[in-house]
């Protein structure tokens, strides 16, 4: 069933089709413009004891989205893509609960609360990853009432046999590949709309390192196990991460990407390296996953021509499987991408 009665799909130059809603069309989005991915930087988003200040990162937060919006408001933007009704799933990235490491909580608490002010009721907002452990362990605290922002997971613990179904998934399985998977309740039953919220990462392939961001994010949506983890992940991800990212729970829902840009990891991945992050203190925002990845692999990359000029280039070849015809997935071609940079 589709999520919304009044929505209509608008092709738009680069990334496939997209649903928004059909009442208004911002000028962010025509079809004559490139894909747009915004950019901003604050320096000010951690004070001199290095400590998140959750008014810089509203402030952030704010200006990727009135600048991605193109129409000088933050709240109408979120108006086009979400309506009072919708139950919006959060998806942040916890992976193993390192909270160097992870989407920062500041980020996503703000996205929320810029929800509420649109009118969308605060237990429709669904902060969620794959493990409730990791979420705490990252600084996020669970909850699972009837009141105030939710945050929830799929399962108790990353530890399979440790842990129990919070959420749990989808007694349907799905085909990947020559494997199946089931995906998270959470995308799959409660969220009628999703954000992909990533935290910005490189990941260590079997070869060569590339981007984790919004595409890769998605993984821990699913059930990955004994039985299919060799199979998902062999060659490099391709095209397990475009099967993943096509299910249409997770690409027809998310119509909005925020990466947490706050904290990068620029070498190894995707568990943290202590030292291998620097204060990038940005927000990337877009509704195109593949050009937000490609986009953040290129700020990646200009680090570590600085730092780590010797290494081998990066390369995320998984991303030109997802942006193929086949899966539509999104724009690769930075020719084809306006980035529109601030700092504030």
């Amino acid at each position: 069933m589709e999520r919304r009665s009044f929505i209509k799909v608008l092709a738009i130059s680069g990334l496939g089709l997209l649903v928004l809603p059909s009442r208004f069309i911002p000028s962010a989005y025509s079809k004559k413009e490139k894909t747009k991915i915004v950019i901003i930087r604050n320096p000010k988003i951690r004070n001199p004891d290095n400590v998140i200040e959750q008014l810089e990162v509203n402030r952030t937060l704010y200006e990727a989205l009135r600048t991605l919006s193109g129409s000088g408001s933050g709240e109408e933007l979120l108006q086009v893509l979400f309506t009072p009704k919708d139950i919006i799933g959060i998806k942040v990235n916890t992976y193993l609960g390192e909270a160097d490491n992870a989407t920062k909580p500041e980020v996503a608490y703000s996205l929320a609360e810029f929800l509420i002010k649109i009118g969308i009721k605060d237990n429709n907002i669904i902060i969620w990853d794959r493990a409730a452990d990791e979420l705490e362990q990252a600084g996020y605290k669970i909850n699972n009432q009837k009141t105030d922002i939710r945050c929830l997971a799929t399962n108790t613990k990353r530890v399979a046999r440790l842990s129990e179904p919070m959420t749990g998934y989808d007694d349907k399985a799905i085909k990947i590949m020559t494997t199946q998977t089931r995906l998270s309740n959470i995308p799959s039953k409660l969220c009628s709309a999703m954000v992909n919220m990533p935290s910005l990462k490189t990941f260590k392939f079997k070869e060569f390192l590339g981007v984790s961001g919004a595409i890769f994010n998605m993984f821990s949506a699913i059930d990955i196990n004994d039985e299919n983890a060799k199979i998902l992940y062999e060659n490099d991800c391709n095209p397990s991460a475009a099967e993943i990212y096509n299910m249409p729970a997770i690409k027809k829902k998310t119509t909005l990407i925020i990466c947490d840009a706050i904290y990068p990891l620029y070498n190894g991945g995707p568990s943290d390296d202590p030292r291998y992050h620097w204060n990038y203190n940005g927000i990337i925002a877009g509704i195109d996953p593949v050009a937000v990845d490609i986009v953040s692999q290129e700020i990646i990359q200009k680090y570590r021509d600085k730092v780590l000029p010797d290494r081998p280039k990066l390369r995320s070849d998984y991303l030109e499987i997802c942006a193929s015809k086949k899966y539509s997935l999104g724009e690769i071609n930075l020719k084809e991408i306006e980035v529109i940079e601030k700092e504030i």
